[in-house]
């Protein structure tokens, strides 16, 4: 018996080592060229004398030769079982290549059979990945459920661990706040900071990675805060607009400027991944943690969604970069990925809100595919994180949306209603103080009405969808409005207050801001909006006879401008420190007015002595006067104010008489889950 083929290690025949191996004559014969099967030659014999050891060939199977079977199974055409079939052409006739005995077959039938399962079961995922591919599940928004329901507003919405945690706007701060995912009560997780936006949760769900701020800066300091409680801890010392941990923890990539960095200690140090000609508004990262899905953000505020894939051996350097959108939707925020395939659900701004699905790309050839329609939300504000297990996503929605104006009187030191009953912003008032100029909201208009608001009129802005702060010529016969069509930059638009349709007032593709008119009425200035993280801001002058724009001279990194009414002064805020600063257009030179000022609208008195500035934030929110001296006085204590529902607003006016007129902006939110399917 121990010379039966079957029961030794040695194969003596091609035949005996395929059937062994559940394959041809010809497969095995091609697999020891190809593929390096252990096949020994019978010293002396003719070229088809061989054998092999069963041995070898088991530790040959493990080491590869079974990955590389599952993997050419199904462009192999030979069978994967052990037919009856005629005698090879190429078998040796040998004693041991006679026909074996029924006992023995059997047990090599059973052995490629054995074989065959094995070899489809490894081949199984790869079929199946392949068919994910060609065929992905259909992903769709099933219904949403009400979380929470406050009567103020909310800034950052992150998920994870069971709970949902946010930034909640009152009293004059932003602070950070937790709920259970499933509803009940919130609690504070108090920090130090004037306002807290929570941007990432830790892989354990132990920290919050939150941004501070103390007023319109847009880069900001990088924080945990340990989600039970306790002191704060900085991450490095590098300003940054968006912030995420890598799954396993062991990396946090953040944004600033127009770059992506990567820390592995903590912000000790950092290295640059790569630096985009738009600014990478967020990101998120895959699931593997080999990519960063990034949404850029241009001027004209156009997302565009990107795959940053990194390097195997080397997680510092980029491997490729993926346009994953190639439509010209406006997308505003993203999801974290949503399934194993890193497919991902992105927020197109309304209203109302439509949600799309991205499909990430397993081959490069496949970028740019269509999004798929995924969900329509009401009233979107913000957040989209994710619950993978509930297979539920989180917003944040705007309940109310009215601005409440009120008039402060400093001879009586009384405050009385301005314009009751109409959801008006920001108002102008006209050189001679019987008109007035505002906006109505949802959708955007410009009119025109008496001083009470009697008489109304709208004026024509068609094909600009966002209107803003409109100005009064110093005739009183022109409006200078800020506005943006669809697709397009900021741009100042002139429009006659009798009527008419409204025209750009220069050339240029800056994103501008407000205007404001100089004393003779021929020229305007502005500050640049949307600045901050683009590194150039400035203050620029349009003359309207030639409607060229040039940039002042000293003004890089300021923003905000206000043209005095004696033309002599301009006054303008440098947001990233809470400054004013002012120019004498007598000698060009530009200096330091105050500091601490944390709001982003200023406005002059009519007689050109002082300056008001906002300061809707801190422990006593107010409208600051501030002499040509550096002065500083509280003109309105809006404390009182700042404890109500909604939220103070940075805008604020001063009347021809000197009575001040501010804005709280009656709002409150929901956070609502957004359930998904997934078939």
């Amino acid at each position: 018996m121990s010379g039966n083929p079957v029961l030794t290690d040695r194969l003596d025949s091609w035949k005996e080592i395929a059937g062994w191996l559940g394959r041809t004559v010809r497969t095995a014969i091609r697999w020891e060229k190809e593929r390096g099967l252990p096949v020994h030659r019978v010293p002396g014999g003719g070229r088809h004398a061989v054998f092999a050891y069963r041995r070898e060939l088991e530790a040959w199977l493990q080491k590869g030769g079974i990955s590389w079977l599952a993997a050419n199974t199904a462009a192999d055409p030979e069978t994967i079982s052990l037919p009856a079939e005629p005698a090879d052409a190429n078998a040796v006739h040998s004693p041991a290549a006679e026909p074996l005995p029924a006992a023995t077959r059997r047990i090599r039938l059973t052995r490629g059979r054995i074989a065959a399962a094995a070899t489809l079961l490894l081949g199984l995922p790869i079929i199946l990945g392949t068919l994910r591919v060609a065929f992905p599940p259909d992903i769709r928004g099933a219904g949403e459920i009400l979380i929470a329901d406050v009567s103020n507003p909310i800034d950052g919405l992150v998920a994870g661990g069971g709970n949902l945690y946010f930034g909640l706007v009152g009293g004059g701060r932003t602070v950070l706040m937790t709920l259970p995912e499933a509803g009940g009560p919130m609690r504070e997780i108090p920090t130090p900071f004037l306002q807290t936006e929570p941007v990432a949760l830790s892989p354990d769900g132990k920290e919050v990675l939150v941004l501070s701020q103390a007023g319109q800066e847009m880069e900001r300091p990088l924080w945990t805060v340990p989600v039970s409680g306790g002191d704060p801890a900085r991450v490095g010392q590098f300003l940054c607009h968006a912030a995420a941990w890598s799954p396993d923890g062991h990396a946090l990539a953040y944004a600033s400027g127009n770059s992506i960095y990567l820390t592995t200690d903590n912000g000790a140090s950092d290295h640059l991944l790569h630096s985009f000609g738009d600014v990478p508004r967020l990101f998120e990262w895959s699931r593997d943690g080999r990519s960063i899905l990034v949404l850029l953000s241009n001027q004209a505020e156009d997302g565009t969604l990107w795959k940053l894939r990194l390097d195997a051996h080397n997680p510092l350097v980029v491997e490729s970069l993926t346009r994953l959108t190639g439509d010209r939707r406006r997308y505003d925020t993203i999801s974290p990925p949503i399934d194993d395939r890193g497919d991902l659900v992105v927020v197109e701004s309304g209203p109302p809100a439509k949600l799309w699905l991205v499909r990430n790309p397993m081959f490069r050839r496949m970028s740019h595919q269509a999004p798929e329609f995924f969900a329509r939300v009401k009233g979107w504000q913000g957040g989209l994180p994710l619950d993978s297990a509930a297979r539920q996503l989180y917003f944040v929605r705007n309940t109310v949306g009215e601005s409440e104006l009120d008039r402060y009187d400093p001879g009586s030191s009384e405050v009385h209603p301005f314009l009751p009953g109409m959801s008006v912003h920001d108002v102008d008032f006209s050189p001679d103080d019987r008109h007035i100029a505002f906006v109505k909201y949802n959708p955007d208009t410009l009119w025109v009405a008496r001083r009470d608001g009697s008489e109304a009129r709208q004026l024509d802005t068609k094909g600009i969808l966002s209107i803003e702060l409109p100005r009064w010529s110093p005739d009183g016969k022109e409006l200078a409005f800020l506005g943006r069509r669809a697709d397009a930059v900021w741009r100042i638009f002139l429009v006659s207050a009798r009527g008419g349709g409204s025209r750009e007032a220069s050339q240029g593709t800056d994103n501008q801001g407000a205007p404001t008119w100089s004393a003779d009425g021929q020229r305007l200035i502005y500050g640049r909006v949307l600045c901050q993280e683009q590194h150039d801001c400035a203050i620029a002058e349009i003359d309207l006879a030639t409607r060229q724009e040039h940039l002042i001279a000293g003004s890089e990194g300021l923003s905000t401008a206000r043209w005095s009414p004696d033309g002599r002064y301009i006054a303008a805020l440098r947001a990233d420190a809470h400054q004013v600063f002012l120019e004498d257009r007598t000698t060009g030179r530009w200096y330091k007015l105050a500091g601490d000022v944390n709001g982003n609208d200023l406005a002059w008195a009519r007689d050109s002595r002082s300056v008001y500035a906002s300061q809707p934030d801190g422990q006593k929110p107010s409208i600051l006067r501030i002499g040509l001296d550096g002065t500083v006085q509280t003109a309105v204590d809006l404390s009182a104010y700042s404890h109500l529902s909604g939220r103070l607003d940075t805008w604020f006016t001063v009347a021809p008489d000197g009575s001040i007129i501010f804005a709280r902006v009656v709002s409150g939110a929901e956070i609502v889950g957004l359930s998904y399917t997934v078939r």
